[in-house]
């Protein structure tokens, strides 16, 4: 299954793919990057999950890295708190109630992540990985994984220059 990851800004709720080399939409590599993070920051992360070791490390010299992973989600989720009806009609077969639905879209609000906070973080990262030789896991390709983290670096840093606060990454 293939992943294509698109930045959210705050400014306009656009969504901008991220490309790599000018045609290719990243996307595979950094779900598993963040999925990986993510559990770790959840608790998730079993005793003897491969490359362990080497997201205690660096999560150790990077406090804020819970913040970096919790800023991506999955799924086609263009609606508001509003949009219940409009959800409901063009989903009729999940048949939930607006609670439900409320709960999800509060969820994905809490994705909204600083700016400048993921940008220091990513910005660690790409570092630490340039700098430790670290084999290849599920959560990691040597050389690819970078090549998909400095093109989301790259989107980042253009939304900051023109004025974005805050983003989220969605993975379709």
């Amino acid at each position: 299954m293939s992943s294509y990851a698109y930045l959210e800004i705050d400014m306009t709720k656009e969504k901008f793919p991220i490309y790599i080399k000018g045609h290719i939409v990243a996307g595979n590599l950094l779900f598993r990057l963040f999925s990986a993070f993510e559990n770790f920051c959840q608790g998730l992360l079993l005793d003897d999950m491969e490359g362990r070791d080497k997201i205690i490390d660096f999560i150790s010299k990077s406090p804020n890295i819970c913040k970096f992973s919790n800023a991506f989600y999955g799924g086609s989720w263009n609606y508001s708190i509003t949009d219940y009806e409009k959800f409901r009609i063009e989903n009729s077969e999940l048949n939930w109630d607006k609670a439900k639905f409320i709960a999800v879209i509060e969820k994905l609000n809490q994705k909204w992540t600083d700016i400048n906070i993921f940008l220091i973080e990513a910005s660690n990262l790409l570092e630490y990985f340039s700098t430790n030789e670290i084999k290849e896991m599920w959560w990691y390709v040597p050389n690819e994984t970078e090549v998909e983290l400095k093109a989301l670096i790259e989107i980042v840093e253009f939304a900051k220059n023109h004025n974005a606060k805050k983003m989220r990454i969605q993975f379709i």
